[in-house]
């Protein structure tokens, strides 16, 4: 056995390389018991997890170790660290190793476990596994025999010694020095699941991000255009390209002009289709310090009042030709870009040379990462929209989490096709690509498939954001050549059908990754991501989910009225805690507090967790019909006719109903069925009576009534119902 010198020293020398390669910071280490035994448990991120976090406290903190790992030629410094070595191929070394941290436990010793059983090689927190409650559960009580105490690792995914990548030294992106935050949460004394056990540890992910020192949109922006200079940054199907030092000097100028005619205008409207003026607008905005409203050309002009109201705007951004070609009416404080992009003097042109080229960051942008980044509304399908203010922070969170799921690089492009106004479309169709340091590609329509795929092929696409309704289009008119460079197709705002899943994987050799968000989250909660196919595997796709939370973020299902939290697997109310989570509603503190419980937002979805972690999305509350005192499900009967539409629309509304409360209306697209033959299939389908729509509640229509955003539009599609009958 050691003397205590010896490990002290050891101790002493481990510490300061941790200090030295590392900033360390310790939350909550006035959790960790100083004379008493318990059991660290924790994320497992990098081969430099178990001295970081043993680092947290004075004491000596022995980790369970895979054996391959400790025979290797580290053996000897392994034994120095007393680390205890457990085999995943013998039950009976494993067994024996779980039975050796038990009696240290006993012993009043700190013992850790990576519950994952391996290193994430997706990005994502893996499923737990059983092996720690045989180190701590004592039969016939549910007391534990030593307390388990949750920590979070955050701040090491994309340093040489995580596995970003897939490989050791895959990525250097964080080489120098790091913050890295070990989050210590309170003990757990009672019996407790791994799923549970699990929640836990993402919640301390939350708390965990939240302390990111993040900067801003601007200030990250002007850094990755000095590094980039020369590199595409913009290009549209208007044939306009950027680079990013072109782009950031044109931002400039925009700058300078809003801080000469826009002085006391927090915000600033932008009312433009996705296109390069419009991207160069939001980088104007943004790098003077403004708050952007990207107004909503599609809700109609009662919406765009209301958001122009809402958010006091008196300069707005837009184009004459787009006003004309979307018959919208000219406003008070328009301003031209045709005008105004033209009317730089020679000087100033040459004046934001210089400052883009020269002046540092910290002089161009002002400003803090709790600042309002943006005002995004609501898609207003089911009511007046509201204004959601997020914080560049927030902005920022969802883009560095999606990152950890998604391997992109300045080889890059982006196809964005998603309006700016919408959530998606402002933080991944425009900052996602521009922050990770490559192209975007914009066009003004997502349903404009022959533009669209003749821009991928232009550019040689890699990545693509739409709907599944926007991709059932692109599937029928653009040809596998347009999309052949494409490696990830990431979808939203809908639920994904399998048949159109199938049909895109297909034609195009793309998995469509569906993912699940809301604009007030900002907005990504969950998604599918790309598995780890090399030894171990690890599952990023479960087909039929939207995917695990993003890293550091935490989902709580709970039941719809208590707001008491449900088992792994049973269906309820989706409660989200993120730190993309909005400031708030724009002027309605009172909304916002109606929407959050215990700091989590409360989406209206209605959904399950399963064992691994998946989300699974069952329906919204406000897609519910209560008939004779049953609440009917709209999605699970769309659902049922999805083998018999394929990729038709179907559409169910519920509308009242005087002797039931609410009767069905059933809208589809199908025109080779009729209404008895719909009928005779969901028949077939062993639903509730109740669930069936009557035959002549069945409707053939053009078209489902759709927003901008690729969302349905769930107002007139009522309206639409009511007028059918």
């Amino acid at each position: 056995m050691l003397a205590p010198v010896p490990l002290m020293l050891l101790r002493f020398v481990l510490w300061s390389l941790m200090h030295l390669l590392f900033r360390v910071r310790v939350i909550g280490a006035d959790r960790l018991p100083r004379n008493s035994g318990a059991l660290i448990v924790a994320n497992h991120v990098s081969y430099a997890d178990a001295v970081l976090i043993g680092s947290a406290t004075p004491r000596w903190l022995r980790f369970l170790l895979w054996k391959p790992i400790f025979e290797s030629s580290f053996k000897p410094f392994f034994i120095l660290l007393k680390s205890i070595p457990i085999s995943a191929t013998s039950p009976k070394e494993s067994l024996a190793a779980l039975s050796k941290a038990r009696k240290e436990l006993e012993a009043k010793e700190l013992v850790g476990i990576f519950p994952e059983g391996q290193i994430t090689r997706t990005g994502h927190l893996l499923p737990f596994r059983r092996g720690f409650e045989r180190i701590v559960e004592q039969k016939g009580t549910e007391q534990l025999s030593a307390p388990i105490i949750p920590v979070w690792l955050e701040g090491l995914w994309g340093h040489p010694l995580s596995m970003k990548g897939g490989k050791l030294f895959g990525s250097w992106r964080k080489v120098w020095r790091p913050q890295i935050t070990v989050m210590v949460g309170e003990p757990i004394h009672q019996k407790i699941s791994p799923e549970d056990l699990h929640l836990r540890v993402a919640a301390l992910a939350t708390d965990a991000a939240r302390l990111r020192d993040s900067g801003t949109l601007g200030a990250r922006f002007v850094q990755v255009a000095r590094r980039h200079w020369s590199q595409l940054a913009l290009a549209d199907s208007m044939r306009q390209e950027l680079t990013f030092g072109r782009a950031l000097t044109i931002a400039l100028l925009l700058r300078r002009w809003l801080r000469q005619n826009a002085s006391g205008q927090p915000a600033i409207g932008i009312l433009l289709p996705n296109s390069s003026a419009a991207a160069l607008a939001n980088l104007g905005v943004t790098l003077a310090g403004r708050t952007a409203v990207n107004l909503n050309f599609t809700a109609g002009d009662e919406s765009l009042h209301s958001a122009i109201h809402q958010c006091d705007l008196r300069t707005i951004f837009t184009s004459r030709k787009f006003l004309e070609k979307a018959k919208l009416a000219t406003r008070p404080g328009m301003v031209y870009v045709e005008d105004l992009l033209p009317s730089f003097s020679g000087p100033a042109k040459l004046t934001a040379f210089l400052a883009a080229r020269l002046v540092p960051a910290r002089w161009l942008v002002r400003g803090h990462q709790d600042d309002i980044a943006a005002v995004l509304f609501t898609s207003g399908s089911t009511g007046e929209p509201k204004g959601v203010e997020l914080s560049h922070a927030n902005v920022i969170a969802n883009i560095e989490a999606s990152a950890q799921i998604y391997h992109v690089d300045q080889r890059d492009g982006m196809l964005a096709v998603l309006p700016f106004f919408h959530s998606f479309g402002f933080t991944y169709g425009l900052w996602f690509p521009l922050l990770n340091e490559f192209k975007l590609l914009l066009h003004t329509l997502p349903t404009d498939a022959k533009t669209i795929g003749e821009l991928a092929e232009r550019h040689r696409a890699t990545v693509l954001l739409s709907t599944p309704t926007f991709c059932a289009t692109y599937l029928r008119k653009c040809s596998p050549t347009q999309f052949s460079t494409l490696r990830y197709a990431i979808v939203g705002a809908e639920k994904l059908r399998p048949a159109l899943a199938a049909e895109f994987q297909q034609k195009f050799g793309v998995t469509l990754f569906e993912g699940y968000g809301c604009t007030e989250l900002g907005p990504v909660v969950s998604v599918n991501g790309p598995d780890f196919d090399q030894f171990p595997k690890q599952i990023g796709h479960r087909p039929g989910s939207v995917g695990r939370p993003l890293p550091g973020v935490s989902v709580r299902v709970v039941h719809p009225e208590t707001l008491e939290p449900l088992p792994i697997g049973q269906e309820g109310l989706l409660l989200v805690d993120s730190p993309s989570r909005m400031r708030g509603y724009r002027g309605q503190p009172d909304r916002t507090a109606q929407a959050l419980h215990q700091g989590s937002f409360i989406t209206g979805d209605i959904g399950r967790l399963d064992e691994d972690g998946f989300l699974y999305l069952t329906d919204r509350l406000s897609r519910f019909s209560k008939i004779a005192g049953e609440m009917v499900p709209h999605l699970r009967i769309e659902e049922a006719l999805q083998s018999l539409t394929g990729n038709s629309g179907v559409l169910v509304i519920g509308l009242p109903c005087e002797e039931r409360g609410e009767r069905l209306v059933l809208l589809h697209t199908a025109s080779q069925l009729t209404s008895d033959q719909i009928y005779e299939h969901l028949t077939a389908q062993n639903l509730p009576p109740l669930w069936i729509p009557k035959r002549h509640d069945i409707f053939l229509v053009e078209a489902i009534p759709m927003l901008g955003s690729g969302k349905t539009d769930l107002r007139r599609a009522r309206d639409l119902a009511m007028s059918l009958q």
